[in-house]
């Protein structure tokens, strides 16, 4: 394994100049030179050691939870809620553990802010859906800082992660659309920069395919970034004549089936009547309260399981696995019936 020794040989530099690049330390290492060690540290696949724990000794750690949203947001909104109640479920009979909130957003210049997230207060990190080729996560990694992705899918099988297996979901999803004979099935989107927006896409094709479909274009929707594009967007789809309009719909979440079928409700389409309605991730109150089918998310195993990963980084031990995948469940309630004739 390199050591901080060879990544200054690597570049000419003295130990004390890496320390500086990987400390972030402003104003002490040109950018020249701050670029030419973090290539150097890429090459070689520096980590920076950590000191090993003792497994007999009781923990004292402290965990950072991020998702790139204000603190509010980040304990309200739904999918982010969810993990994290989740997180203090897991951690409640701990007396070694406590959490720390960032409530910054995902914006910014990630070299910059780095030490907002590394500065001594907390030993690990877990970051909440983080978008696509996000910067931080390549500081996170130079700086060798322990941390695990959550609702996020690494292809290269580089990064930590614990994800739901998407596509295989939005393939049940949509199975149980076809099985009640839906054959004009439309996807409304997540966010574009959103790995799992991408996969839910590809299982959502995938089913239309395997049932001798053609996929129409025109009944996915752009990304949806905020409420007034979803609801734009449906009200264009769901006004079309009875013949083209879609009789079923799979929503990238829970959140944006509430929304199909509050723009349904006014246009005079019942739900499930006139139009079937999936959604994704269970989140209760809501999806009850909508009795609306969706993919169930198992938020506890994924928190243990990001958990397991995490702390296994910061303690270096144990053997948690780092990339991970769980698997979903289709929950059946009363918005899906037999497509219209």
């Amino acid at each position: 394994m390199p050591t901080i020794q060879d990544v200054a040989k690597y570049c000419g530099v003295s130990k004390a100049t890496i320390s500086r690049v990987l400390n972030n330390r402003p104003g002490r290492v040109s950018i020249e030179t701050r670029e030419r060690i973090l290539q150097a540290i890429r090459d070689l696949n520096y980590r920076p050691v950590r000191g090993h724990r003792d497994a007999s000794a009781p923990l004292s750690i402290t965990l950072g939870i991020a998702g790139g949203l204000p603190g509010s947001e980040l304990l309200n909104s739904g999918y982010h809620r969810s993990i994290v109640n989740s997180i203090l479920a897991s951690i409640a009979n701990s007396r070694q553990m406590a959490l720390m909130f960032h409530d910054y957003l995902w914006t910014g210049d990630a070299t910059a802010n780095i030490r907002r997230y590394c500065d001594g207060r907390c030993e690990g990190i877990i970051l909440i859906a983080p978008p696509l080729d996000l910067p931080l996560i390549s500081r996170l990694q130079e700086r060798g800082f322990p941390f695990v992705l959550v609702n996020y899918s690494d292809q290269t099988g580089l990064l930590p992660y614990c994800d739901i297996d998407n596509i295989p979901c939005a393939i049940m999803a949509v199975n149980e659309l076809l099985d009640h004979h839906h054959k004009r099935i439309a996807y409304l989107r997540g966010p574009a920069a959103s790995s799992a927006s991408l996969q839910r896409e590809e299982g959502y094709r995938q089913a239309l395919e395997a049932a001798g479909l053609p996929v129409d274009e025109n009944l996915i929707s752009p990304p949806t970034e905020n409420y007034g594009d979803e609801q734009n967007w449906l009200h264009t789809v769901l006004s079309l004549p009875a013949s083209q309009r879609p009789t079923g719909i799979f929503c990238f979440s829970d959140k944006n089936a509430e929304v199909a079928i509050k723009v349904a409700a006014s246009l005079n389409l019942n739900v499930p009547k006139d139009l079937s309605v999936v959604g994704f991730d269970d989140q209760e109150p809501m999806s009850s309260d909508l009795r609306l089918t969706t993919i169930h998310q198992p938020y506890q195993e994924i928190t243990n399981r990001a958990l397991a990963a995490l702390l296994t980084q910061i303690t270096g031990t144990g053997n948690a696995q780092q990339q991970v995948i769980v698997h979903g469940e289709l929950i059946r309630r009363q918005s899906v019936a037999d497509a219209p004739s």
